[in-house]
């Protein structure tokens, strides 16, 4: 059937599973279903995809958080396409400690909108530039809205594909990037943390070895609970093929115990699990989500991090982790995390970190979106784009070589093993399934909230998402 979109738009990710992909699948299909929009999925490393598709705009996971969304991002602007990015970090911090740009070295804003995931977020780009006010805005996290119109893997069926169908009782950990330490770019690890080489080490692995030590403790102390440790994205990087020490793998023979890298997606693990636990995570937020309780492993609280901590309960030793966990299955609740004043912490930290709670995130992107859109003017775009030698090779290198790859033995050759995060992730393999997933769970939800007749031409359809903040189409 021949495309009569009036848009084409060019969405690059560098992987198909994961915090970038439920972000921008919902703006996505709602884009398709409802602004006109034909979508392709890219590659960040497939720059010839610009001449062969030709793309009106550009849609990015961010320009700052990925040395090719960032390259991209400068490209698209030298040929006056358009560029839509979300924030893959928008729960950042805003005292200070954190370095924005990232990737972004120039520190420019590219993109159409800067599109904030709260207001302390938002006036903290205002302040940094006051210049680009006007393109900084309010959408909230989109990635978070699954957790409102998602359907997700039910505990029988993800034991059974594990092989641990005999478990009633079933605690998360989410894993912090303590593998960074342990990894061969471990002198760009963690800079975050202490400026001092040797101070942040020394301190990332005392909080390792605590860590691990008060979960094999408790992994000991309940053999009838299965306990799913799920290793940080960001343990290793996206050339590494060996998963190096963290806190979790030296505890992986033991009977109650999964080891998840990337077999499972988050939000089926927080899903399935009881309570949910780590030493340091903003998917404590997604846990809140789903009405899961939530604890945190830490001897101390004073190191650099989000607010996030404070909505959790804090065991600081093993003995109280122990006890709360032997808490839940008694009373089916945690007193610690009852406590009144750590409900309120959750509430502020909804306002501050995701903005709102609501599940219509991706709407309220999908309106600044459609701006974008409607302020295009096709005839300035310069094709074809310059995309150089470097990528060129790439290119080539990537379609001349794939019917040869094999991973066991790329693997085992050092000039190439760096190679295979460029043949299993450029396919996107999974991506459309996950699509078809949520265009079900987003027609279902539509309808239970009844926002039909989707009316994307009237101003009034979008102010009930914004609230006082005024619609202008």
């Amino acid at each position: 059937m021949e495309n009569t979109s009036k848009y084409i738009v060019n969405c690059f990710l560098d992987n198909d599973s994961g915090r970038d992909v439920e972000i921008l699948l919902p703006i996505v299909i709602f884009a398709e279903q409802h602004l006109n929009c034909k979508v392709n999925f890219r590659f960040p490393w497939d720059l010839h995809s610009l001449n062969r598709d030709k793309p009106h705009l550009v849609l990015l996971p961010n320009i700052r958080g990925h040395h090719m969304y960032f390259r991209l991002a400068q490209i698209c602007s030298q040929h006056n396409i358009p560029v839509f990015a979300h924030e893959s970090e928008g729960n950042f911090r805003t005292d200070g400690s954190y370095e924005y740009w990232g990737y972004n070295l120039d520190k420019q804003f590219y993109q159409d909108w800067v599109c904030c995931w709260s207001e302390r977020t938002q006036n903290f780009l205002t302040n940094l530039r006051p210049e680009q006010s006007s393109k900084i805005v309010r959408t909230g996290a989109p990635g978070f809205d699954r957790y409102l119109f998602g359907k997700f893997a039910s505990r029988e069926s993800l034991l059974k594909k594990w092989k641990k169908e005999g478990f009633q009782k079933v605690v998360g950990y989410a894993g912090w990037a303590f593998g960074r330490i342990h990894g061969i770019n471990r002198d760009t690890a963690l800079i975050h943390i202490h400026p001092d080489f040797e101070t942040r080490f020394q301190w990332a692995e005392t909080q390792r070895k605590y860590v691990e030590s008060t979960l094999e403790s408790t992994i000991q102390q309940f053999p009838d609970i299965l306990f799913l440790l799920k290793s940080h994205q960001k343990d290793i990087y996206e050339h590494e093929t060996q998963q190096v020490k963290n806190e979790m793998i030296g505890l992986i023979h033991y009977p109650n115990v999964v080891y998840i890298v990337n077999e499972e997606p988050i939000h089926d693990l927080i899903a399935i699990s009881d309570v949910w636990m780590g030493f340091e995570t903003t998917t404590s937020m997604e846990a809140w989500l789903l009405g899961k309780p939530t604890i945190l492993i830490n001897q101390e609280t004073d190191f650099v991090r989000t607010q996030v901590y404070k909505g959790s309960a804090i065991a600081k030793d093993t003995n109280q982790l122990q006890q709360m966990i032997v808490s839940f299955y008694q009373e089916s609740k945690i007193a610690e995390f009852e406590k009144q004043e750590l409900e309120i912490e959750r509430n502020k930290v909804f306002s501050s970190s995701i903005g709102y709670s609501d599940g219509y995130n991706h709407i309220r992107t999908a309106y600044f979106l459609k701006q974008s859109l409607d302020k295009l003017t096709p005839d300035e775009r310069i094709f074809p784009v310059k995309i150089g030698w470097y990528f060129t090779l790439f290119y080539y290198f990537y379609h001349f070589v794939k019917p040869f790859y094999y991973r066991s033995i790329f693997a085992a050759l050092p000039k190439l093993k760096k190679t295979l995060f460029i043949f299993e992730k450029w396919p996107l393999k999974e991506i459309h399934k996950r699509k078809a997933d949520i265009t079900s769970f987003l027609k279902d939800f539509y309808e239970k909230r009844r926002l039909f007749p989707i009316s994307t031409h009237d101003a009034a359809w979008w102010d009930r998402f914004f609230g006082k903040q005024k619609v202008k189409l």
